[in-house]
């Protein structure tokens, strides 16, 4: 591989073509594929390129060079799907100049993209290139981007809402950007100018509601709690689950368990069955209940907790104190198939991921090692787990169980590894073991390289 990819000029095509069909699924294949894609998207050598692309080198880089190569190869469609890469709200790298450079020749790129991207990047406080952007427009948009800028260096520009009467398009971009921005630092006003823009003129449905949210969320962060309610009460639209945690966590952090039940009870009801909101859900009905304050539900507190008990959580460890249970550690682990261990232990890509790991070469290694997950299914990944574990390697068997989402196998991803250094650690500080193993397991999952 290092000799291919230092010669790429000098070496044909054939031998880079065997490299890959002798190393295929590996790291270095796709390393090397990369590397030849770059050179022959240099060389425009387009035939050769789109030979070489796949879907899989997907970097916005290399989807730039190759869409130019499909134009420069006869598939004239390849430039309008260049439009989305450029209509973006920031930077694109170099090697997308020459293809927004076709666009532009090509006039592919209208008023209203223009406006679009420009729009975008304002949102993204990219000012210099929305000033990029500005220049390259007519009259009319030039002047309303110039509007724009105003009202972003100084929001408090929108109150006077007679300097802002357009009905058009842009001018609902600027209003609502303007009020966005004046609502994180007076939310109360914000919603007030926010009201009478409303009252005049029809906003685009996604825009309207995008900016009563950004109302919603500084009115709670400012603590105008009740006025974040009544806004939410006036819409469904408006109850984005993140804006309702956002209030909740206001109302815990006042004790306020009336409005905590009340407005758990908005979260969709996915959100609303996780540990941490039944949790609290059960929380604050039990304060509740415990000062004899009426509610509209008769909650069996008791039931949510012993069904939180059971599960391996924060959240159930809590309830688990709470009702005096035994805390549930849900363990599931299995051992792994012998023949697909043997299997697995005999592969290029996991030997070259153990000896680069042996030789000290701990980045490369886990690079190899990673590479090498993406391709196994539950079963491998279990055996994969134990063979990284038995050679010592107890991180990257911790992270074949995370690869997989296999939570419940606690042999595999909290190993009592390195036992020796660990007692005589605990020796010499005095405290215990199990200490230094979680601070070791939390801090680094036991990657040894770590400092």
């Amino acid at each position: 591989y290092q000799l291919l990819s230092q010669k790429l000029a000098s070496t044909p095509l054939s031998d880079i073509d065997q490299f890959l069909a002798d190393s295929k699924g590996s790291l270095l294949a796709d390393k090397l594929t990369a590397s030849v894609l770059f050179f022959l998207a240099e060389q425009k050598r387009w035939q050769e390129f789109n030979r070489y692309y796949t879907s899989g080198f997907n970097s916005i880089a290399m989807r730039c060079r190759s869409l130019l190569a499909r134009y420069h190869t006869g598939d004239r469609d390849a430039l309008s799907e260049g439009t989305s890469i450029w209509n973006e709200g920031q930077s694109q790298p170099n090697a997308c100049d020459p293809l927004f450079q076709l666009l532009q020749t090509q006039n592919l790129i209208t008023p209203a993209l223009r406006w679009s991207r420009f729009d975008k990047a304002i949102q993204n406080n990219r000012l210099s290139l929305a000033r990029y952007i500005q220049r390259a427009m007519d009259t009319q948009h030039y002047n309303l981007a110039e509007l724009y800028f105003q009202v972003n260096n100084t929001p408090k520009r929108i109150t006077n809402t007679q300097a802002y009467s357009d009905s058009s398009i842009q001018m609902q971009s600027i209003i609502a950007h303007g009020i966005r921005k004046l609502a994180r630092t007076q939310p109360k006003l914000a919603w007030q100018h926010w009201e009478r823009y409303e009252a005049q003129r029809l906003f685009a449905p996604e825009l309207a509601t995008y900016t009563k949210q950004h109302i919603v969320k500084y009115l709670t962060r400012k603590g105008y709690l009740a006025e974040a309610e009544q806004l939410l009460s006036y819409s469904h639209s408006l109850r984005h689950p993140q804006l309702i945690e956002s209030l909740i966590r206001e109302n815990l952090e006042s004790l306020n368990w009336a409005a905590v039940a009340k407005n758990i009870a908005l979260l969709p009801e996915a959100l609303k069955q996780t540990d941490r909101w039944q949790y609290w859900y059960a929380r604050s009905h039990q304060m509740l209940q415990t000062r004899h304050i009426a509610t509209n539900a008769n909650i069996d507190v008791h039931s949510i907790y012993a069904s939180l008990a059971t599960k391996r959580s924060w959240y159930g460890f809590l309830a688990a104190d709470i009702i005096g249970n035994a805390y549930t550690l849900q363990d599931a682990t299995v051992s792994a198939n012998g023949r697909i261990k043997n299997r697995l232990a005999n592969e290029p890509l996991m030997l070259q991921a153990k000896e680069l790991w042996i030789i000290g070469n701990h980045q490369q290694a886990r690079a190899h090692w990673y590479h090498a997950l993406k391709h196994f299914n539950s079963e491998e990944l279990i055996a994969a787990g134990e063979l990284a574990k038995e050679w010592g390697w107890y991180n990257s068997g911790i992270v074949a169980m995370i690869s997989g989402n296999l939570w419940n196998h606690l042999t595999l991803r909290f190993p009592l590894a390195y036992n020796n250094e660990i007692e005589q650690a605990a020796l010499n500080s005095q405290l215990d073991q199990t200490l230094i193993y979680a601070v070791a397991r939390q801090e680094s999952a036991f990657a040894s390289a770590a400092v």
